[in-house]
């Protein structure tokens, strides 16, 4: 499987061993207790955040010629500036489902050195628990009036642009 955060192919640096993404973000659900009542009063429900974490191993070429330890620290500097440069969330894309996209941002990275072999773990927080499309869509007016399906499953909030054909 491959995976691109921030427009960087992270999988040119690691090999992913397993991605765990829940498939929803967090439940998190407001209720009141009321004394001397059983049970409690439901108020709302809504999504916090998703956790995706990937386990990996660090691809990188051991020469005897080389410094062993220093190669490895070489390599997980680098990972570590790809995963946290930026400092809002950023798009997570993974090969399986490459028409969408989470946006992200890296919490946590683990690595540990076992002989010649890296390998660890990264964890991205998504704020926003959706998965977004990449998909740009193109609609034009019939009889003044547009249609857009939303294939997704939640609600949505889309952003418009409009090209006139003719001035006003």
């Amino acid at each position: 499987m491959e995976m691109m955060y921030n427009n960087f192919m992270l999988t040119n640096m690691i090999n992913i061993t397993d991605v765990r993404r829940p498939v929803i973000g967090t439940r998190n659900v407001n209720a009141l207790e009321i004394n001397g009542r059983h049970g409690q009063l439901f108020q709302n429900a809504y999504f916090g955040t998703k956790v995706i974490e990937v386990d990996f191993y660090i691809k990188y070429d051991y020469s005897p010629n080389l410094n062993d330890a220093s190669v490895f620290q070489k390599v997980v500097k680098s990972l570590a500036y790809y995963l946290t440069s930026n400092t809002a969330p950023a798009k997570l894309v993974f090969s399986d489902d490459p028409n969408n996209y989470y946006l992200a941002l890296v919490t946590d990275i683990t690595i540990e050195q076992l002989l010649k072999l890296g390998q660890g773990t990264i964890t991205f927080e998504c704020y926003s628990p959706f998965m977004y499309s990449l998909a740009e869509y193109t609609a034009k007016a019939n009889n003044n009036l547009i249609t857009i399906d939303n294939d997704g499953t939640a609600s949505t909030y889309p952003i418009f642009e409009t090209t006139l054909s003719t001035n006003a």
